[in-house]
């Protein structure tokens, strides 16, 4: 495991992810969890490349700063569920809600503007 690392890179936090999520009946689960009828491919591609990089920064700042293995796990399922969220139909902000992705938020700091999260 990589917890604790002060300069983590993508490649890490993807590793990460991979160990987590690289099981069938894991995906499967996260799938049907969050699964939704609405289209989400025909939505601007630009909002779901911001939601991915802003979840992923939110991963890289929580392992960082040596978060509680809950929850490193919370926002890797989150990041987990964006980058999956066209190719299977998930509701991202279903998962944000479910996953309290916002308590991340404020408790390591960052805030969501309409350019990206940024460090206060």
């Amino acid at each position: 495991m990589i917890y604790g690392k002060v300069n983590l890179t993508t490649a890490n936090v993807l590793i990460e992810l991979n160990e987590k999520y690289y099981n069938k009946e894991k995906r499967d689960e996260l799938i049907n969890k969050y699964k939704t009828e609405e289209d989400i491919k025909e939505k601007n591609p630009r909002i779901h490349a911001i939601v991915t990089g802003r979840a992923m920064k939110l991963v890289k700042l929580v392992m960082s700063r040596n978060g509680k293995k809950e929850e490193i796990d919370r926002s890797l399922e989150y990041l987990q569920t964006c980058i999956d969220a066209k190719k299977y139909n998930l509701d991202v902000k279903k998962c944000f809600n479910e996953m309290n992705v916002k308590e991340l938020l404020d408790k390591y700091g960052m805030e969501i503007n309409h350019g990206g999260i940024k460090r206060e």
